[in-house]
Protein backbone atom coordinates (compact mmCIF):
# COMPACT_ATOMS: atom_id res chain seq x y z
CA UNK A 1 0.00 0.00 0.00
CA UNK A 2 1.34 3.40 -0.94
CA UNK A 3 -0.92 5.74 1.07
CA UNK A 4 -3.23 5.41 4.06
CA UNK A 5 -5.61 8.35 4.59
CA UNK A 6 -7.92 8.54 7.56
CA UNK A 7 -9.50 10.42 10.37
CA UNK A 8 -11.70 8.97 13.04
CA UNK A 9 -14.93 10.83 13.87
CA UNK A 10 -14.13 13.76 16.14
CA UNK A 11 -17.41 13.73 18.07
CA UNK A 12 -15.85 12.23 21.19
CA UNK A 13 -12.94 14.71 21.35
CA UNK A 14 -14.38 18.02 20.14
CA UNK A 15 -15.06 20.96 22.46
CA UNK A 16 -18.48 21.04 20.79
CA UNK A 17 -19.21 17.87 22.78
CA UNK A 18 -20.64 19.29 26.00
CA UNK A 19 -21.39 15.96 27.70
CA UNK A 20 -19.10 12.96 27.93
CA UNK A 21 -16.22 14.63 26.06
CA UNK A 22 -13.21 12.35 26.18
CA UNK A 23 -10.02 14.00 27.43
CA UNK A 24 -7.79 10.94 27.85
CA UNK A 25 -6.56 8.41 25.26
CA UNK A 26 -9.24 5.88 26.13
CA UNK A 27 -12.91 5.31 25.39
CA UNK A 28 -14.87 5.18 22.13
CA UNK A 29 -12.91 7.92 20.36
CA UNK A 30 -9.63 6.25 21.15
CA UNK A 31 -10.92 2.88 19.90
CA UNK A 32 -11.76 4.54 16.58
CA UNK A 33 -8.20 5.91 16.36
CA UNK A 34 -6.83 2.45 17.25
CA UNK A 35 -8.55 1.10 14.14
CA UNK A 36 -6.50 3.54 12.06
CA UNK A 37 -3.35 2.20 13.78
CA UNK A 38 -4.43 -1.38 13.06
CA UNK A 39 -4.78 -0.56 9.35
CA UNK A 40 -1.42 1.25 9.38
CA UNK A 41 0.32 -1.72 11.04
CA UNK A 42 -1.41 -4.34 8.90
CA UNK A 43 -0.82 -2.73 5.50
CA UNK A 44 2.47 -0.90 6.15
CA UNK A 45 1.83 2.05 3.83
CA UNK A 46 4.75 4.04 2.47
CA UNK A 47 2.92 7.21 3.52
CA UNK A 48 0.10 8.04 5.90
CA UNK A 49 -2.06 11.01 6.77
CA UNK A 50 -4.32 11.15 9.82
CA UNK A 51 -6.66 14.08 10.49
CA UNK A 52 -8.74 15.22 13.44
CA UNK A 53 -9.99 18.34 15.23
CA UNK A 54 -7.73 20.90 16.87
CA UNK A 55 -9.83 21.11 20.02
CA UNK A 56 -8.96 17.63 21.28
CA UNK A 57 -7.49 17.42 24.78
CA UNK A 58 -3.69 17.77 25.06
CA UNK A 59 -3.32 14.21 26.42
CA UNK A 60 -5.03 12.74 23.34
CA UNK A 61 -3.03 14.91 20.96
CA UNK A 62 0.23 13.89 22.66
CA UNK A 63 -0.62 10.18 22.52
CA UNK A 64 -1.57 10.33 18.82
CA UNK A 65 1.74 12.10 18.16
CA UNK A 66 3.60 9.40 20.08
CA UNK A 67 1.77 6.56 18.28
CA UNK A 68 2.32 8.03 14.80
CA UNK A 69 5.83 9.33 15.46
CA UNK A 70 5.33 12.72 13.82
CA UNK A 71 4.20 16.16 15.02
CA UNK A 72 0.84 17.41 13.72
CA UNK A 73 0.42 20.35 11.37
CA UNK A 74 -2.52 22.68 12.09
CA UNK A 75 -4.34 23.84 8.96
CA UNK A 76 -7.47 25.99 8.92
CA UNK A 77 -9.73 24.97 6.04
CA UNK A 78 -10.46 28.67 5.50
CA UNK A 79 -7.17 28.84 3.59
CA UNK A 80 -8.63 26.71 0.78
CA UNK A 81 -12.41 26.79 1.27
CA UNK A 82 -15.30 28.91 2.52
CA UNK A 83 -15.32 27.11 5.87
CA UNK A 84 -13.31 28.07 8.95
CA UNK A 85 -12.35 24.72 10.48
CA UNK A 86 -9.06 24.17 12.29
CA UNK A 87 -7.80 20.64 11.91
CA UNK A 88 -4.66 18.72 12.87
CA UNK A 89 -2.85 16.57 10.31
CA UNK A 90 -0.22 13.98 11.18
CA UNK A 91 1.73 12.77 8.15
CA UNK A 92 5.03 11.33 7.01
CA UNK A 93 4.56 12.71 3.48
CA UNK A 94 7.69 14.76 2.73
CA UNK A 95 7.37 18.48 2.02
CA UNK A 96 3.86 19.04 3.38
CA UNK A 97 3.42 22.75 4.17
CA UNK A 98 0.60 25.16 4.88
CA UNK A 99 -1.37 25.91 1.71
CA UNK A 100 -1.58 29.48 0.46
CA UNK A 101 -4.68 31.44 1.43
CA UNK A 102 -6.95 31.43 -1.62
CA UNK A 103 -9.24 34.09 -0.15
CA UNK A 104 -12.38 32.01 -0.73
CA UNK A 105 -15.54 33.26 0.99
CA UNK A 106 -19.06 31.85 1.22
CA UNK A 107 -20.42 33.79 -1.77
CA UNK A 108 -17.68 32.22 -3.92
CA UNK A 109 -19.18 28.75 -3.47
CA UNK A 110 -22.90 29.56 -3.65
CA UNK A 111 -24.49 29.28 -7.09
CA UNK A 112 -26.72 32.34 -6.71
CA UNK A 113 -24.63 34.23 -4.17
CA UNK A 114 -27.38 33.74 -1.60
CA UNK A 115 -28.23 30.68 0.51
CA UNK A 116 -31.43 28.83 -0.23
CA UNK A 117 -33.80 29.30 2.68
CA UNK A 118 -34.92 25.69 2.33
CA UNK A 119 -31.35 24.46 2.73
CA UNK A 120 -29.59 26.20 5.57
CA UNK A 121 -29.02 29.32 7.62
CA UNK A 122 -26.27 27.92 9.81
CA UNK A 123 -23.63 30.43 8.86
CA UNK A 124 -22.33 31.26 12.31
CA UNK A 125 -21.08 28.94 15.04
CA UNK A 126 -20.19 29.82 18.62
CA UNK A 127 -19.07 27.41 21.31
CA UNK A 128 -16.86 27.62 24.32
CA UNK A 129 -14.45 30.53 24.00
CA UNK A 130 -14.16 30.01 20.24
CA UNK A 131 -16.32 31.61 17.59
CA UNK A 132 -16.30 31.68 13.84
CA UNK A 133 -18.55 33.47 11.39
CA UNK A 134 -18.82 33.39 7.64
CA UNK A 135 -22.11 35.06 6.91
CA UNK A 136 -23.94 37.20 4.45
CA UNK A 137 -25.44 40.64 4.97
CA UNK A 138 -29.09 40.60 6.02
CA UNK A 139 -29.05 37.35 8.01
CA UNK A 140 -30.62 38.80 11.11
CA UNK A 141 -34.00 39.93 12.37
CA UNK A 142 -36.72 37.62 11.02
CA UNK A 143 -34.17 34.96 10.16
CA UNK A 144 -32.69 34.72 13.66
CA UNK A 145 -34.70 31.58 14.40
CA UNK A 146 -32.98 29.85 11.48
CA UNK A 147 -29.47 30.73 12.63
CA UNK A 148 -29.19 27.74 14.98
CA UNK A 149 -30.80 25.10 12.78
CA UNK A 150 -29.45 22.97 9.97
CA UNK A 151 -31.93 21.71 7.39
Amino acid sequence: MKLLLGGSPCTHWSIAQTRNRETKPEGSGWELFRNYLIAKDRYGPDYFLYENNKSMAPAIRAQITLELGVEPIMINSALVSAQSRQRLYWTNIPGVELPEDRGIILTDVLDSGLPLREKCYTLKANYGKASAANGLPGLHGNHADHAQRVY
